[in-house]
């Protein structure tokens, strides 16, 4: 909200005015109203205003002389005049003064309001340039306006959450930029982490810890949809100055509490600690070495869904799981040698599966296609981008038939544990996600288009040969059976027609 302080030595004038603010000056709040320009600058003096909306003449000290002042004090604010003359000397005191604007009296709330509402959008922009570049400069330990953040988020305390979706990148690295995320009806800000996976969470500390909590863990949950989630709290409320520490140390934590496939939520503790037994051991390694040796897969395959159930049952942190993947990858690529470029193709791949795979099942199952089955990959001169792509516009042509994950494995040469990963990776979806809305997207189009056309013929033409389940499946995804959305569009339509006529 921003802040409006109104001055004008009529009291009617004043209240007429405060009235205009209070309804129709939306995303603004009258801060105080003064009856004179001495009473108007004590209160700009222990207070920051936004806009000063003023009437000119009055006794003692007038409005331009306010306005010179106030500019002064607050070299940011904004200035609204507001006279019943319209006289060149007044005006060019205005304009000295840079003032925003000059309204004769008798003010219509028309003008007020149009004044008002071209003011917040450009104090809007004003405020959407500036933040981000304080917010990044104080997590950078650079110098920074304080006083600036402060009037957006308030002067107290906060409680604050690191929270992120998905796995780890191989190197996270530090946070350099950052700028608040708009969020609709939310009673908490957020900002940007180190990545478009990581958001710090802050509310005022109005509300109880526990609250925080608890609205923290559904916004995690409802926001975006992922199978790893790590979310992690301070112990108590702290300043807005504060908030490069905590980030600095939940970062830290972050990278020794992520665990793949695993949803967690926890307190800040003390510097987490490195296990230099959390390695593959000798024999574990021999083992394997030998059964890359005689080509035995079927122990290979088993010693992998071995380390994956381990990993899931002790909720491995992913840390150590990327150094045992090394491991295993040095281990292949040692017994059975490779081309440089086929070993980077191979090192990429690796790289990218730790950043989006969804359980350490997922993990393995993809590791031992990398490193194992003909086909993948570092076998095709197709980029994964490009795989995906060709998966896609497979889809596009063949969606109206039954088609399934496997028929599109089939036709693009990868297993479906690799297509899978290809599609949480490129479009942060399933397969089968990616295919129903596909699916219902055309059924509403056609829907649209031919309102008299039968369900049973509308799902037909969209892949479904089942009606029943066509419907079942589409309310579960739009949030109403077929017919229901239908008599909305069509709700719609005529009222649409009715206001053009």
């Amino acid at each position: 909200m921003y802040k409006i302080l109104i001055v004008d030595d009529e009291m009617p004038a004043l209240r007429y005015l405060r009235s205009i603010v209070e309804k129709y000056g939306q995303g603004y709040e009258v801060a105080n109203t003064c009856t004179s320009g001495e009473a108007a600058l004590a209160h700009l003096q222990k207070e920051h205003i936004d806009l000063l909306l003023t009437d000119i003449s009055m006794p003692t000290m007038d409005g331009i002389t306010l306005a010179l002042k106030a500019r002064d004090l607050q070299p940011d604010i904004h200035i609204i005049i507001v006279t019943g003359y319209a006289d060149f000397e007044y005006a060019k005191g205005a304009i000295q003064a840079s003032v925003e604007d000059y309204i004769l009296k008798p003010v219509s709330v028309s003008q007020m309001k149009d004044i008002l509402q071209k003011l917040r959008f450009r104090m809007d922009e004003e405020q959407a340039e500036r933040i981000p570049h304080e917010l990044s400069a104080m997590f950078t330990q650079q110098p920074y306006d304080l006083d600036a953040l402060t009037r957006i988020f308030g002067a107290g305390r906060f409680y604050c959450a690191l929270l992120r979706w998905g796995n780890l990148g191989i190197s996270q690295g530090a946070l350099k930029t950052t700028a608040v995320i708009p969020l609709d009806n939310q009673p908490f800000y957020a900002l940007y982490g180190r990545d478009e996976d990581e958001q710090l969470l802050f509310m005022p500390a109005s509300v109880s810890a526990q609250e925080f909590q608890t609205i923290a863990k559904h916004y995690a949950q409802a926001y975006r949809s992922a199978a790893t989630i790590t979310l992690l709290f301070s112990r108590n409320a702290c300043l807005l100055s504060s908030f490069p520490d905590f980030f600095s140390h939940a970062a830290e934590v972050m990278e020794h509490t992520v665990v793949i496939g695993h949803q967690h939520w926890g307190f800040l503790s003390g510097s987490p600690k490195s296990d230099p037994a959390r390695h593959l051991s000798n024999s574990t390694l021999k083992r394997l070495e030998n059964f890359i040796t005689d080509s035995n897969t079927r122990m290979i395959k088993d010693a992998f869904v071995t380390l994956a159930i381990e990993w899931t049952r002790d909720k491995l942190p992913q840390i150590y799981a990327t150094t045992m993947v090394h491991q295993l990858v040095y281990l292949v690529l040692t017994a059975s040698p490779v081309s440089g470029k086929q070993q980077d193709a191979i090192m990429k791949e690796v790289r990218d599966l730790l950043s989006t795979a969804g359980s350490y099942g997922d993990l393995m199952a993809s590791l031992y296609s990398i490193l194992f089955d003909k086909g993948v990959i570092k076998d095709k001169k197709m980029t994964t981008k490009e795989l995906y792509q060709y998966a896609i516009a497979y889809i596009e042509e063949n969606y109206v038939k039954p088609i399934s994950i496997q028929s599109v494995c089939t036709e693009v040469g990868i297993s479906q544990t690799y297509l899978s990963r290809l599609f949480r990776k490129y479009g942060d979806t399933s397969f089968s996600t990616y295919l129903t809305q596909r699916r219902l997207d055309a059924a509403m189009e056609l829907m649209r288009q031919h309102p008299d056309m039968t369900l049973r013929n509308v799902a037909s033409c969209v892949g479904y040969e089942d009606y029943a389940y066509f419907s079942k499946v589409f309310h579960q995804v739009v949030g109403c059976p077929p017919s229901q959305w239908i008599a909305t569009q069509q709700c719609s339509t005529e009222y649409s027609d009715t206001i053009d006529n």
